[in-house]
């Protein structure tokens, strides 16, 4: 049995030229050798399916002794969830610094313009952006940083001007 791939193909061509018609065979020989020739191929063809066959059954052995195998499996202790009067807490937290920040939004686009106008502007950027970064922890940096520019003009307005 043809043990690789060149092999076989030797084996193909040697086929090839048997089958191939001579004017110097009689109708019988020729019938003859198509027969041998076709048995010969079924044969070949029956010896790749039985090595196919073979090589799907190891594989599968193999596959099955990979999971059969005991593995280190490396374990996560369950994280300690925090009590829900506490999330609501740091819930409730966010939202009213970000209610914060939209008023002292607010108050300074009014008082540094005098405008109505400036100040729902004032209102509506920490508004938008609380509606796209509401839930991000760093998003907290906007309404803060409105808040520290509110208390900043407020100080800056009664404590170092002495009052309006």
């Amino acid at each position: 049995m043809p043990a690789n791939p060149r092999e076989l193909d030797q084996v193909y061509r040697d086929f090839e030229e048997l089958v191939a018609h001579d004017p110097d065979r009689s109708q019988a020989h020729q019938e003859w050798l198509d027969t041998k020739a076709g048995g010969l191929l079924l044969t070949l063809e029956s010896c790749i399916a039985a090595l196919i066959a073979e090589a799907m059954r190891q594989a599968k052995e193999d596959y099955q002794r990979q999971l059969s195998q005991p593995r280190d499996v490396i374990t996560v202790p369950p994280r300690q969830s925090r009590p829900e009067w506490v999330s609501f807490l740091l819930a409730l937290t966010n939202l009213f610094v970000w209610v914060a920040g939209m008023v002292s939004g607010l108050l300074l686009g009014w008082q540094c313009s005098g405008s109505y106008l400036l100040g729902g502007m004032g209102f509506l950027i920490p508004f938008v952006l609380w509606l796209k970064l509401g839930g991000r922890w760093w998003g907290l940096l906007f309404p803060l940083t409105g808040i520290g520019l509110e208390a900043w003009l407020l100080y800056w307005v009664y404590i170092i001007q002495g009052g309006l």
